[in-house]
């Protein structure tokens, strides 16, 4: 009688993509504020469809005449002693605010990006409560400090410093309410889900190639507007006051400078201590990790002379 053998081929377990959306989406935050892991290093890039080829700076013009030429009229109103100095002023602060806003997320061979200069930022993708939306706004406003040098050692900005508080109350305005209480589009949501695209505004991520593959039409910003007419007055009321009161044109700088100071007094404390946080918890994991190596040595040793004797 002849033995017979069965063979059995057992497949290695295939692990599942659905399995592991399961486990992502039981961590969810909300929408806003989703962060996806991406490999930051991959450089490579999605092919440009024939839509994404027609997001251009002109077509995005075009399509947001609107909301240009209301920023075109706040300039001319606010700073109608110099329309050039106001047009140069509001459009440095566009392009410095993006090149800002996206060395705090890219660069990384240049510079470690998540460090204590950044993790304000870096807390406010990870977190969605008060702390992270006052920090982040506080960040956002005291944004004209980097001018202080320049007044330092010149006397001058060399830039208009009411299309400054425009630009700024137009720009915090915009991230803090119209993307994060409003939810006016997804633009905004998809650089929080992938931090290296769609960084703002979204005729510098045109320019710069930055807009996230998925977006097949360049960002209606008509959704500025309100933004725009709103922080005209406040720069127009404030500038009134300034040129009319002399109590005011007498205090005003000093309360600028005092919130200033105390703004990033706090930015500067709450930085240190989000960043200790976080070296301590690399630090706690790497002093785990080589503990358990050494324990394992000692097992081992302790099994090898247990089974010698």
């Amino acid at each position: 009688m002849s033995d017979e053998k069965t063979v059995v081929n057992i497949k290695p377990r295939e692990i599942s993509t659905i399995e592991n959306k399961e486990i992502t989406e039981t961590n969810t935050k909300p929408d806003e504020y989703i962060v996806e892991d991406v490999n930051e290093d991959d450089e490579t890039e999605e092919p440009i469809t024939q839509n994404q080829s027609q997001i251009t700076v002109i077509n995005s013009i075009k399509t947001n005449w609107l909301s240009w030429l209301c920023i075109i009229i706040a300039i001319g109103v606010i700073s109608s002693q110099n329309i050039p100095l106001g047009a140069f002023t509001f459009l440095l602060l566009m392009v410095f605010a993006y090149l800002t806003h996206r060395s705090a997320h890219d660069y990384k061979d240049i510079f470690n990006y998540k460090n204590i200069f950044t993790t304000i930022h870096h807390y406010h993708h990870e977190n969605n409560n008060f702390f992270s939306h006052f920090s982040q706004m506080l960040l956002e406003l005291t944004f004209p400090v980097i001018f202080a040098p320049l007044y330092y050692f010149y006397g001058t900005t060399f830039v208009d410093p009411w299309v400054v508080l425009l630009f700024v109350l137009f720009y915090s305005s915009v991230h803090n309410v119209n993307y994060a209480i409003f939810r006016v589009n997804n633009v905004h949501n998809l650089h929080h889900r992938h931090i290296h695209t769609n960084i703002g505004p979204d005729v510098c991520d045109i320019f710069f190639n930055s807009k996230h593959q998925s977006n097949t039409e360049v960002e209606n910003t008509n959704h500025y507007i309100p933004n725009i007419i709103l922080g005209t007055i406040v720069v127009l009321a404030v500038k009134y006051l300034y040129e009319t009161n002399p109590i005011v044109k007498e205090k005003l700088p000093m309360i600028v400078i005092i919130f200033l100071l105390t703004s990033l007094s706090f930015l500067w404390i709450a930085s240190v201590y989000l960043w200790w946080c976080s070296e301590k918890q690399k630090v706690y994991k790497l002093v785990s990790y080589y503990t358990n190596k050494y324990n394992n040595i000692i097992n081992k040793i302790d099994l090898k002379n247990t089974t010698q004797n």
